[in-house]
């Protein structure tokens, strides 16, 4: 007799946001920019523009799970004294 929990564990692992999937959902939910990504995180803008690039693009990289943590603290602890530079 199987309860059926084996299925729903599939389907949870197969629905893992991506790092990237994460930095989209936060930037869409606190309105930010990728240059306030950037100064919060004090990384250059075109980092962030890295992260966004295909996978298989030359200059592509991946955001690190430490940069995704410590904007998530910065967001949730730090409050949104971020401002858009002109």
């Amino acid at each position: 007799f199987k309860d059926g929990f084996d299925h729903v564990e599939m389907i949870i692992v197969d629905n893992r946001m991506t790092n990237l999937d994460t930095l989209k959902a936060l930037m869409e939910e606190r309105q930010l920019s990728r240059r306030q990504v950037a100064d919060l995180l004090g990384v250059r803008l075109m980092t962030v523009h890295a992260w966004f690039f295909r996978t298989e693009a030359t200059g592509y990289r991946q955001i690190s799970d430490q940069s995704l943590e410590l904007l998530k603290l910065k967001l949730d602890f730090g409050g949104m004294s971020v401002r858009s530079r002109p």
